[in-house]
């Protein structure tokens, strides 16, 4: 990974896939690559698009595939950009400390209208 400028994530085009985000992508962003994924659709790709940390191009095209790795290529910028914002993404998304402090919030909400449900149920007696 030191030697590339971006990861490549091509993934099956199905619902347990693209319904998560893959260790193969958490490691690109830890290291400042910027994702070039696949396909052009789920929650990585929305990632990507969101965090301005990667690209995707539609399942099994190869042109696709040529284009945006030419154009990252050609435009260095963009890649630095990119790569700055892997590592920002990384950070705010993957960090344990992030990470644990959102699932933290998350845990109190859950408890918070589980007991506001129980406490407006009538009670069966």
């Amino acid at each position: 990974m030191r030697r590339s400028n971006a990861g490549l994530d091509p993934l099956p085009n199905r619902y347990d896939f693209l319904a998560t985000i893959n260790n193969k992508a958490v490691e690109y962003l830890s290291a400042g690559l910027p994702v070039i994924s696949s396909p052009r659709k789920g929650v990585l790709c929305d990632l990507l698009k969101e965090g301005a940390c990667g690209l995707s191009y539609s399942s099994g095209s190869v042109e696709e595939l040529i284009e945006l790795i030419e154009r990252l290529l050609s435009d260095r910028s963009a890649l630095a950009s990119m790569s700055a914002r892997a590592q920002e993404v990384f950070a705010h998304h993957f960090m344990a400390s992030a990470a644990h402090e959102r699932m933290t919030e998350y845990l109190t909400e859950v408890v918070s209208s589980t007991v506001l449900q129980r406490a407006a149920s009538p009670k069966v007696t």
